[in-house]
């Protein structure tokens, strides 16, 4: 959480993060739904969520105008429509999905992925977000095949390599972006960083006890003989 004031109970960062992000992406969550989320498989008293709500609500602090953001509750808890999350960004740069995007958006909505999503948190806390995880992790592939799709066809490898990259992850299975990723590579004339990937990308399939597609073997196949032939 970026611009908050210290928090006086630091033992308390992740619970208050994981509630702050409940709320963010679930607005109008009702009591139950908190408690559910927050305290899965438990009995929970009035004043432990009481307790909870009010400790980040004074962590969040209040805006300009002195207004909190986190409101008491009425019809359900829902944060003020200032405090925004990455997924909020990203999701209005392709609000129409990433065929109709502009590229520029496409390039920002990434430039908003740091790693996958819910990676490192402890998953006691964030069961709730199971679902929301894999709807993330397959909106961000989608949104850097169709950016290395187009910087492909460009012949931008750079940024099409940058797209694959960042996809991968969030995705490290994803052999539509691994196929990007051989592409990008051998436009840019890095025949060894074609073998590397494909070296990479056999050890992967071997260690998720998994065979290549197809696809992604055909172009193995054409690209691997191409570098033989042009050694030779």
């Amino acid at each position: 959480i970026q611009h908050v004031r210290e928090l006086s109970e630091p033992t308390k960062r992740a619970q208050l993060t994981a509630l702050a992000v409940f709320l963010a992406l679930n607005p109008g969550a009702t009591r139950d739904a908190v408690d559910v989320a927050m305290w899965p498989g438990r009995k929970v008293s009035l004043a432990t969520r009481n307790t909870a709500m009010a400790k980040l609500r004074q962590w969040l602090g209040t805006d300009p105008d002195g207004d909190d953001y986190l409101p008491h509750a009425a019809d359900g808890y829902r944060l003020h429509e200032a405090v925004r999350t990455d997924w909020h960004l990203f999701t209005e740069l392709v609000a129409d999905g990433p065929t109709t995007a502009p590229t520029p958006n496409l390039v920002a909505a990434l430039d908003l992925v740091r790693d996958q999503p819910f990676k490192g948190v402890n998953p006691r806390r964030y069961v709730w977000a199971e679902r929301r995880q894999q709807e993330m992790i397959a909106a961000i592939g989608d949104v850097a095949d169709e950016l290395a799709s187009r910087a492909l066809r460009t012949d931008d490898h750079r940024l099409a390599l940058k797209a694959v990259m960042t996809g991968l992850l969030v995705e490290p299975g994803s052999e539509q972006l691994w196929r990007h990723r051989l592409r990008a590579h051998h436009a840019a004339g890095d025949l060894v960083a074609v073998e590397r990937a494909a070296d990479q990308l056999t050890a992967l399939a071997d260690e998720l006890g998994s065979e290549l597609e197809d696809g992604t073997i055909a172009l193995l196949n054409q690209l691997l003989r191409r570098h033989t032939t042009e050694q030779t």
